[in-house]
């Protein structure tokens, strides 16, 4: 039976006179169906009466869930009336923008944030008694508002934020005021600061707020440093970090030792180096959490003398005025100092070293040196095999100043030189074809097969010269590097072809491919 007017919770008193507890009201009809005055509105239109009955029974969220949250939905269009009737009934403001919150959550359209901001003045009245949730939801609109606020209206709204006693897992302060145009004073992160504290996990919400507050990182386990603040680089920098982090974890027992710390002076004598401010303030937000409270204002004392609030990062006058690197010490075998005589001797003599790595080390110095009495020893040790270096066709041209009877001799490492012939460029490679074929002709299998691939660059008329004499002797293992190369149709290789065929040798004859 539905009633004529009115909801069962307003008879309540009366029925409870006569022990009567009355189900909770739902406004449901009898079968738990769809909520006839959400449907009254959503097909008649809009009716103030029946918007405050919904108002009513939706304070606290019932148990239909998410089927009482899509109808709901279907009234967001009808936002402007909503926040309408939340301005003139101050009685019901409070029910009426918590409904508000449920049926138009975000993200916002461009025209529903335009209805908001026409009733800021409604928002801000909720704001005052607001529960924790209902408080975080309207800040929500604020701070998305906050860009599309004229300047008289977002000081009148920064106000009203700054006047809010601090709640637990309130939005946070400083991002609002920010967006809002006003500048973050200390008071401003100290409201911060004690919502913080009231939270479920107080310690990572302080350190989050300083971090937003001052636009800093974490600098826990960090060992990097600022360019600016003079420190070195690498595990120099780290344990430069590390120690003055742990001298920081000690002095935040009391003031008195903060204060101490503060004012040592990085070149003191068993004073740890300071690292740049950046570092320095992340590691003062890292260690807040832990200090007590007698030091947790000196901390933030520190902070701001660091980094104002609300300034551009405070590193001008660490960059204008870095600390120059140490200079090194400089040593009579530095091998990367000015080119000299002297510094070349010095380097050629290291390439004679015992040590392969020292070997190899001056090697690739004098590599970069253009001069040809600085490289050509380079190459003389790369084939006698006592430095391994990487052979590019600059290197291999080192051949030619060499000579064939340098290269002949006792030690030279014949598939090193066929290595380097490989990578010079087929006409370059044609006066060292008779030293490669004797090679390929001689020499083991390995040695020769490094042979042949240099002279399978050499253009195949210009082999088949070079082999005219051993062809006519009939040395026909020769073929095999003419086998399958385009050759022009001279008369000695006709008369080559005559031959093998004349000899039953046919496969050899057709692999010439005149």
């Amino acid at each position: 039976v539905g009633l004529a007017a009115g909801t069962a919770g307003e008879l309540s008193t009366a029925m409870a006179r006569h022990g009567i507890t009355p189900p909770a009201a739902s406004g449901r009809g009898p079968d738990g169906g769809a909520d006839p005055d959400v449907g009254s509105l959503a097909a008649r239109g809009w009716d103030p009466a029946v918007a405050l009955r919904i108002a009513g029974r939706h304070e606290q969220p019932s148990p239909a869930g998410l089927r009482e949250l899509r109808e709901l939905r279907e009234l967001r269009p009808m936002l402007g009336e909503w926040l309408g009737l939340a301005a003139s009934e101050p009685a019901a403001r409070g029910r009426v923008l918590r409904l508000v919150l449920r049926l138009c959550p975000a993200p916002w359209t461009a025209g529903e944030l335009r209805v908001f901001a026409r009733s800021t003045g409604v928002l801000l009245d909720g704001l005052e008694g607001a529960a924790a949730e209902d408080l975080h939801g309207l800040l929500a609109v604020l701070e998305a508002l906050a860009p599309t606020l004229p300047a008289a209206q977002r000081q009148v709204v920064a106000e009203a934020v700054r006047a809010l006693p601090p709640e637990p897992g309130s939005r946070s302060v400083p991002k609002l005021l920010r967006a809002l145009g006003a500048v973050l004073v200390r008071a401003d992160l100290e409201r911060a600061l004690a919502a913080a504290r009231l939270g479920a996990d107080p310690w990572q919400a302080e350190t989050d707020v300083l971090r937003e507050a001052f636009a800093a990182t974490s600098q826990a386990g960090a060992g990097e440093t600022e360019s600016g603040a003079g420190a070195g680089a690498g595990a120099d920098a780290g344990a430069e970090v590390a120690a003055w982090r742990a001298a920081l974890d000690a002095a935040v027992r009391t003031p008195s030792a903060l204060e101490r710390l503060r004012r040592l002076h990085r070149t003191q004598e068993g004073v740890p180096a300071v690292p740049g401010s950046r570092v320095r303030l992340g590691t003062l937000i890292d260690v807040y959490a832990s200090a007590g409270a007698d030091v947790r204002p000196a901390l933030i004392d520190w902070m701001t003398d660091l980094q104002p609030l609300d300034a551009p990062p405070w590193t001008i006058a660490e960059t204008a005025y870095a600390t120059a690197p140490r200079p090194r010490t400089v040593h009579a075998d530095d091998l990367d100092q000015p080119r000299s005589t002297a510094l070349r001797e010095r380097t050629l003599a290291m390439l004679r070293a015992p040590a392969p790595d020292h070997r190899r080390t001056a090697a690739l110095a004098l590599l970069t040196w253009p001069e040809p009495e600085a490289v050509l020893p380079v190459l003389r040790a790369f084939l006698h095999g006592s430095v391994d270096v990487p052979v590019d066709a600059g290197l291999a041209r080192m051949l030619h100043a060499i000579g064939e009877r340098e290269l002949r001799a006792d030690g030279i490492l014949h598939d090193r030189v066929a290595l380097a012939a490989s990578r010079l460029d087929p006409q370059e490679l044609e006066p060292l074809v008779p030293l490669l074929l004797d090679w390929w002709e001689h020499d083991p299998p390995q040695t020769g097969s490094a042979a042949g691939r240099a002279l399978r660059r050499v253009p195949a008329d210009v082999l088949a010269q070079h082999l005219g004499s051993r062809l006519d002797a009939g040395a026909w293992g020769f073929l095999d590097l003419l086998r399958g190369r385009p050759l022009l149709r001279t008369p000695a290789l006709t008369q080559t072809c005559a031959r093998l065929r004349a000899e039953g040798r046919d496969d050899l004859a057709d692999g010439l491919l005149l």
